[in-house]
């Protein structure tokens, strides 16, 4: 996909933060939320200073900042497990050290007060899953209703956002 693409599609996805089902971290530690997202299309015509992917406390458009693409060292599709024991396909998501600390932090809070997380790409909603239990390893899965070619447009479209 063009970066200066005008329109940009985002995919219909039932989506989740997972780490337990699809996928695993190394530390063995679990966590969970679930969300639906709608289709949303956007376009990318102005270039300002506002980050293009942010992840917000609860779906508000102007909910505290917790994540930004900066943030996010690695995106792309995986297969796993679910808890139902199906594979099922994801987007996995890695975080720098920085994103580690605010995400395990926010998703203490959120977890705690039953909140959600929202994410968001160029403003527009893609996701706002609720969040069951903290994610503190620096790894997110979203996972719900995709293929592999929408986990993959999902996936290329936050590392085309990713800093190099």
């Amino acid at each position: 996909m063009e970066k200066n693409m005008k329109k940009i599609i985002i995919i219909s996805i039932l989506s989740a933060l997972v780490l337990t089902g699809c996928g695993s971290n190394s530390s063995g530690k679990s966590s969970s939320s679930s969300s639906e997202a709608a289709v949303t299309e956007t376009t990318a015509a102005d270039t300002n200073t506002e980050p293009v992917l942010t992840f917000r406390m609860g779906d508000a458009p102007d909910g505290e900042i917790i994540l930004t693409e900066k943030n996010i060292v690695e995106a792309k599709p995986v297969y796993g497990t679910n808890p139902e024991n199906r594979q099922e396909v994801c987007v996995s998501l890695k975080l720098d050290k920085e994103g580690k600390i605010a995400f395990a932090d926010a998703t203490a809070e959120a977890a705690q007060n039953g909140s959600l997380i929202s994410i968001w790409y160029n403003g527009e909603l893609i996701s706002a899953p609720k969040v069951y239990a903290p994610i503190t390893d620096g790894s997110a899965i979203i996972s719900g209703n995709f293929d592999i070619n929408s986990a993959t447009e999902l996936a290329d479209k936050i590392a085309q956002n990713v800093p190099e």
